[in-house]
């Protein structure tokens, strides 16, 4: 029904639906293709929802294609498979419209997270993505130290929550002190402790 009322909007600017649990597959899959070709632009809230593979293989495809206006996108609590994760990699280097992107609490480690910070090297429309919450480390630090200082568009990457230490810390300062001059936030860096006071202190 939530399906339908939607559908039935002529212009449909935003669509926020939160589905938790398996039982709900066939829903998400009606919610995924509310994403048409020559829509208005849509922010898409798929928090706590369980991807099917049809699903996640309409969204990823629609991010992939500048036909479909998708601009923001949160996937916050889904735990995305590995298979999930290296298809929306795959999705985001071609990607031409989503400018936000929220991956916190996928259980994320350094490993998966790679694929995607690898497809932030080619991506240039990605402004603001959250790897708030995760399990990523100084290893993660350090691949996304590489990624600063080579992408000119990132303004907000949010690592709150991760158990990053000194060394992980002090690779981003390195990376923000001397080749990156757009990015503007890591997150809430009070979540990190790891890291140390003096090093937080310095990267806010």
């Amino acid at each position: 029904m939530v399906i339908q009322g939607l559908k039935k909007q002529a212009k449909l600017l935003y669509v926020g639906l939160t589905i938790s649990g398996t039982s709900h597959a066939n829903l998400i899959d009606q919610y995924v293709k509310l994403l048409m070709p020559r829509r208005p632009a849509l922010n898409l809230n798929m928090r706590n929802s369980t991807l099917s593979k049809h699903a996640g293989d309409y969204l990823f495809k629609a991010i992939s294609m500048p036909e479909y206006y998708l601009t923001s996108l949160s996937l916050r609590f889904c735990f995305l498979s590995f298979e999930q994760l290296i298809a929306l990699s795959n999705a985001l280097r071609f990607n031409k419209t989503l400018v936000k992107l929220d991956l916190g609490k996928n259980a994320l480690k350094p490993c998966t997270a790679r694929f995607v910070l690898d497809a932030l090297l080619d991506n240039y429309c990605l402004s603001e993505v959250s790897f708030a919450g995760n399990f990523l480390d100084d290893e993660f630090a350090v691949d996304l130290a590489g990624v600063l200082e080579d992408n000119p568009v990132l303004y907000k990457v949010d690592i709150a929550g991760n158990p990053i230490g000194p060394a992980g810390a002090q690779a981003l300062l390195n990376a923000l002190l001397m080749k990156n001059e757009t990015l503007g936030s890591l997150g809430d860096l009070n979540q990190n402790v790891y890291m140390g006071v003096r090093l937080r202190e310095e990267l806010r």
